[in-house]
């Protein structure tokens, strides 16, 4: 993952071996000509900067630090060290927006019954890492995620493997019942799945096959601001 300070210091996760590299321009000419890790940590993937503040996350952790004129990091804090086990899906994506963190947590396995309601969801906190909450549920493994550009809301861009992969499968399970649902609205996944309880009686399974094409435009885009 890549992200860039405001005076162009550029930071790049290394996930395997567990890294941040920071690269730096020093004279100016648009060639980073240094380059020095600042952090070492198992499984580090996702990182946002917010003003002179950097996030990162592993599988399990969430850390902040400072951002030192130089473009190094001061004390590396741990403010999250209690995210689900990632199964299939290690790589945690985050982002700062509205003076909350924007958490990524997939899922364990491609089409199984979480134990932890915390996988397959997008999670939302405090700076401080206090006062999780999901915000969103039932996303197999949401490693990209953008906000509406007229509404401001945050939201998934779907099924997006990587360009030349063979095919990857989504499954979709699919409930007949005795009985017709009142939930509110705003409900999360498990609350469905607790008012099902004992109404199923038959159950099967769709799966769809998805693959980019080497060639294939991104459909999503991000469109400019007004007057532009």
């Amino acid at each position: 993952m890549i992200a860039v300070a405001q005076d162009g210091t550029v930071y790049v996760t290394q996930r395997m071996p567990g890294a941040l590299i920071m690269f730096k321009d020093t004279n100016g000419d648009g060639v980073a000509d240094a380059q020095k890790v600042v952090v070492e940590k198992k499984l580090l993937h996702g990182l946002a900067i917010d003003g002179s503040k950097m996030y990162l996350i592993s599988v399990r952790e969430v850390y902040s630090a400072d951002i030192r004129p130089d473009g190094m990091l001061g004390e590396l804090r741990t403010i999250i060290n209690d995210l689900p086990d990632s199964g299939q899906h290690p790589n945690r994506t985050i982002a700062v927006r509205g003076g909350k963190l924007c958490i990524s947590v997939g899922s364990t396995c491609n089409a199984c019954d979480e134990s932890n309601p915390e996988n397959a969801t997008m999670l939302v906190a405090d700076l401080n890492g206090q006062n999780r909450r999901i915000y969103a549920s039932g996303l197999r493994n949401t490693i990209g995620f953008g906000w509406h550009p007229v509404s401001g809301k945050i939201g998934y861009f779907g099924p997006r493997p990587p360009r030349e992969d063979p095919p990857h499968s989504y499954h979709f399970q699919v409930f007949a019942l005795d009985t017709t649902l009142n939930l509110p609205s705003g409900y999360n996944r498990q609350a469905l799945l607790d008012a099902m309880k004992g109404h199923v009686i038959a159950k099967g399974e769709i799966v769809g096959m998805y693959q980019r094409r080497p060639d294939e435009r991104d459909k999503q885009q991000v469109l400019p601001p007004k007057g532009q």
